[in-house]
């Protein structure tokens, strides 16, 4: 199971769907169902609280993936702390053997290489395997999710997808 987690504290916001389109070109690419999300901008209110069952079902989703998309925009020259919180709410080495793909947007270019450094140290302390390359996108880029998406998945893949990408499933907050 494929899972998008979005970091970007913002609803709907243009890091979300940028994830989610890498995630449905890289199901494509797999021949995997249509991924999950777990956007943190609504989840973000819980998880303060460890028991919350929005952040219960959250940690299963993302420890039973098989692959996670993690989407963060550059904060403060790092990675959003929506992505520390849902960090602690996971077991230690809650990702291990589970493969990681980073995708960072900022502001300008430069931003995405600490911000991508400080992400992929931390999905690596909860055990992720960290996908490489990450996917760093300045703000220009991001009002074309499609095409990022389908050009990233095909740098990684090398090839067209074998079926049509699908949008990410969305599950209710």
């Amino acid at each position: 199971m494929i899972v998008t987690v979005s970091g970007d504290p913002r609803p709907h916001s243009s890091t979300l769907d940028l994830a989610e389109r890498v995630s449905a070109a890289i199901a494509a690419h797999l021949a995997a169902p249509a991924p999950v999300t777990v956007d943190l901008a609504w989840l973000a209110p819980h998880l303060l609280d460890p028991e919350s069952a929005e952040v219960t079902r959250a940690v299963d989703l993302v420890s039973r993936a098989s692959l996670l998309v993690v989407a963060t925009p550059t904060r403060q020259g790092g990675y959003a702390g929506v992505l520390k919180l849902l960090g602690e709410a996971l077991p230690a080495d809650g990702l291990l053997g589970i493969g990681a793909v980073p995708v960072v947007t900022a502001p300008e270019p430069r931003g995405t290489h600490e911000t991508h450094r400080q992400l992929a140290e931390w999905l690596t302390a909860l055990g992720a395997s960290v996908v490489d390359p990450p996917l760093l996108v300045p703000d220009t880029l991001v009002a074309r999710p499609k095409a990022v998406a389908l050009a990233y998945a095909a740098r990684l893949f090398g090839s067209r997808p074998a079926v049509p990408v699908r949008r990410a499933v969305r599950l209710p907050a």
